[in-house]
């Protein structure tokens, strides 16, 4: 009976630690917002803006201070270069990147809304336990990010009337086109959210996803794929 006890005992224990944040492996860090590109200019936040994210493995995630997850989504990893890791997904800030340096220190979220977010680690003060996003007007919507806005320096070519019907009826007897799974059918490029540019340290680059054109490369900027 004695063992019998301590086995159970035993047994829950390791439960406890098998179901923990820790021992699955989870960071979570606290950043501050620092500042926002916006129209190619950097601005300083009007806004207390603190955000705790967890990195799991591929995953990262808003949460709180223990790493629990928070109400917005999941980024999943999908590429990464000498300098830093992409995240994509769903957050606070909608349909988003999280470009995260190899050392973690710093986050540039390439917002739904156009903006950039840059926040920097610190070391919350103890009464901080959950991400607040001040006043910042973006907020999570699950709904496909909007069509991408005309890229400067590309001029869009249209087809004449013929060509737009032939086509067009093309498309309604179609059964193998389906949007584009790396634009959502936006025919923006998602590594640069349609800019053709991006931060790259303290200058600012053409995108080498896209070349600078803003279209997604994997549907030609069309936002349907045949498959």
């Amino acid at each position: 009976m004695r063992n019998r006890f301590i086995w159970s005992v035993a047994g829950v224990l390791l439960l406890i630690a098998l179901f923990s944040p820790a021992s699955r492996a989870q960071e979570t860090y606290c950043y501050r917002l620092t500042g926002i590109y916006s129209g190619g200019a950097k601005t300083a936040p009007n806004t207390v803006s603190r955000l705790f994210v967890t990195f799991s493995k591929n995953v990262c995630y808003d949460s709180d201070k223990d790493g629990f997850v928070g109400p917005y989504g999941t980024l999943r990893r999908i590429s990464e270069d000498g300098e830093s890791v992409r995240y994509s997904g769903n957050c606070y800030f909608g349909q988003s990147d999280y470009v995260v340096s190899k050392s973690k220190d710093l986050i540039n979220i390439w917002a739904s809304d156009g903006k950039v977010y840059i926040y920097t680690r610190e070391t919350p003060p103890s009464h901080v336990t959950q991400s607040s996003y001040g006043n910042l007007v973006c907020r999570y919507t699950p709904e496909k990010p909007s069509a991408p806005a005309a890229t400067p320096g590309y001029v869009p070519t249209y087809p004449s009337s013929h060509e737009e019907s032939s086509s067009s009826a093309r498309r309604s007897h179609s059964s193998d086109e389906t949007d584009c799974p790396n634009c959502y059918g936006s025919g923006k490029c998602s590594y640069c959210a349609g800019r053709g540019w991006r931060i790259v340290g303290d200058s600012v680059q053409d995108c080498i996803i896209c070349h600078g054109s803003g279209r997604c490369p994997s549907c030609h900027g069309k936002g349907k794929i045949r498959y």
